[in-house]
């Protein structure tokens, strides 16, 4: 079994249902501020959510908090880039940063840190 089957697989069985909201890049205006009622796409997944703590945080001061989660993804997963939106728990965050990260070169799943909006 490849190294990637075996971590999607891992995430299937620990993972659960998340919302990826694809935010499109024009969706923005003059400053900043999302437009909440532009179009937007939605989409269901699974992902292995995992709420960050102070001992997370203390490498990034300030930038998220007790309450932002961190989610790790699928290998073939899309629309993980900065801007997007995760809902789980009824609760939205905001995708701030994406790591690949790679096994024999090729992707083996994604972790995103995101902070609640």
């Amino acid at each position: 079994m490849a190294f990637d089957e075996g971590i999607d697989d891992s995430i299937n069985e620990y993972g659960e249902s998340v919302v990826i909201r694809s935010i499109p890049r024009d969706n923005y205006n003059k400053w900043g501020d999302l437009n909440e009622s532009s179009t937007s796409t939605d989409r269901t997944t699974i992902a292995v959510p995992n709420i960050l703590s102070n001992a997370d945080l203390e490498v990034q001061e300030g930038k998220f908090s007790n309450g932002d989660k961190r989610f790790f993804f699928k290998t073939d997963e899309r629309n993980m880039s900065s801007g997007n939106r995760i809902q789980h728990d009824s609760k939205w965050y905001e995708i701030e940063d994406v790591m690949k990260h790679r096994l024999q070169g090729e992707i083996a799943a994604f972790e995103t840190l995101a902070r609640k909006v």
